[in-house]
């Protein structure tokens, strides 16, 4: 290997390593407030972040740029990254909030959400 491929490679794997840490905080967070609120909170907010993704898809027109991908996808994109996000996390929450402590829910969701998704990523 080349000393430029190996920089990039280093570059890209930062990347992945921060990009995993940022999704496993907003984990984090999602499974600290679900864990004193009520059961529907968070499954229904994540939920209405995926009817907002569909109402981007039909309602918003697109642009016609030639080449380019419209900037609705991205954003439909997005939301319906948040929604996973916040599922994820809420989902997690009612299953250990039964067994720990909010603070310990936060952080056994902030682990596993590194981890797999740091894996995820490397694949």
């Amino acid at each position: 290997m080349t000393k430029q491929s190996l920089r990039f490679n280093d570059a890209a794997m930062t990347v992945l390593f921060f990009l995993s840490f940022f999704v496993a905080s907003m984990l984090a967070a999602t499974a600290y407030l679900q864990s004193d609120s009520s059961w529907w909170t968070g499954l229904t907010g994540a939920l209405v972040l995926i009817v907002l993704g569909f109402l981007g898809v039909f309602l918003v027109p697109e642009i016609e740029v030639t080449g380019y991908t419209s900037p609705v996808v991205f954003l439909v994109i997005g939301v319906w990254w948040c929604a996973g996000i916040i599922g994820l996390g809420s989902a997690s929450a009612l299953v250990l909030r039964r067994f720990r402590s909010a603070g310990q829910v936060a952080g056994i969701v902030f682990l596993g959400g590194w981890i797999l998704t740091f894996l995820w990523f490397l694949t």
